[in-house]
């Protein structure tokens, strides 16, 4: 039993370094508005003189793009994709103007490999050079850490306990000079550093499958335990919080509010897509957020801007 566990989780382990493969953004071309999409909801929305009010980065689980999103042809070919599920699109109709520069398979610093993808210091100059950075900016969001290759090696997404490389000074040297400058482009803006929410419960239970009857006839679920999941992105926020107070950023928690939403939970319940799961549900990528954990988390940061 304890063999097949094993190997069970190897398999989960392998499948979500796969899913998280394909995050990496494609090569960009010069933008211009042509068409509507589906991908980029407000990406030319314009720019008022003195910045964008809020003004979010992050990687996918900022973006949160469907497969389609991914890879639906678009006439500016844009590097980076987000879809209407995710949080800075959720939270524009709080503010006058919004500028979105997630991007989804981005990293804070470091890549695998010689070849540079799209890291945060890039989107912040990407940002700037739309003026979107300004006087007029009251708050900043930054959700970001989870595909660096903290060994400067591999994305192994904790899978080789990276987490072990991952203390609130290696994070603070990584993201801070983008934060630094956001303050210096921005210095009226709070910056809040948003943390991951908990893919699975505090009992480490992951449902790698949890599909309804209704997909097949029958109930499916597949259970491992989860090794990986809690340390990696727990000590992720973690450092984000310690941050505070050297790099003049707050702090939002997210996971705590995701306990009793996980991977194993029933369908209502759940926040977070398994590998399959409900058919509806089958353009998100897996271990990201629903339209229930999106909105979710839209809420909890929303909160913490109007804790102020």
């Amino acid at each position: 039993m304890k063999k097949s566990r094993s190997l069970a989780a190897k398999i989960v382990a392998l499948l979500t370094v796969t899913t998280a493969a394909v995050m990496v953004p494609t090569p960009a071309v010069a933008q211009s508005k042509l068409r509507e999409t589906v991908s980029n909801p407000g990406a030319y929305d314009p720019v008022p003189n003195g910045g964008s009010e809020y003004v979010a980065f992050g990687d996918s689980f900022a973006a949160n793009p469907t497969y389609w999103d991914q890879v639906e042809p678009r006439e500016d070919n844009a590097l980076c994709r987000w879809s209407k599920n995710s949080y800075p699109v959720q939270l524009k109709p709080n503010f006058s103007s919004t500028f979105i520069a997630t991007c989804a398979g981005s990293v804070i610093e470091k890549d695998a490999g010689p070849e540079q993808k799209s890291n945060l210091i890039d989107r912040v100059r990407y940002a700037e050079r739309a003026g979107a950075l300004g006087p007029g900016t009251k708050i900043v969001t930054i959700t970001a850490g989870a595909n660096e290759a903290w060994d400067g090696i591999i994305r192994d997404y904790g899978v080789l306990q990276s987490w072990r490389r991952i203390t609130p000074a290696e994070y603070g040297r990584r993201i801070g000079p983008s934060v630094r400058r956001i303050h210096e482009l921005a210095p009226n803006a709070r910056v809040l550093l948003v943390g991951y929410p908990h893919v699975v419960d505090s009992d480490r239970r992951l449902c790698a499958i949890n599909m309804p009857k209704e997909r097949i006839g029958v109930p499916v679920r597949v259970v491992v335990p989860d090794r990986v999941m809690v340390d990696y992105l727990g000590t992720i926020n973690e450092s984000m919080r310690e941050l505070g107070a050297e790099l003049h950023t707050e702090f939002v928690d997210i996971a705590a509010g995701f306990e009793g939403h996980g991977s194993c939970q029933p369908l209502e319940q759940r926040w977070v897509k398994n590998i399959i799961d409900d058919q509806a549900q089958d353009q998100i990528m897996a271990w990201h957020l629903t339209e229930r954990g999106v909105a979710a988390q839209a809420s909890m940061i929303m909160e913490r801007v109007h804790r102020r």
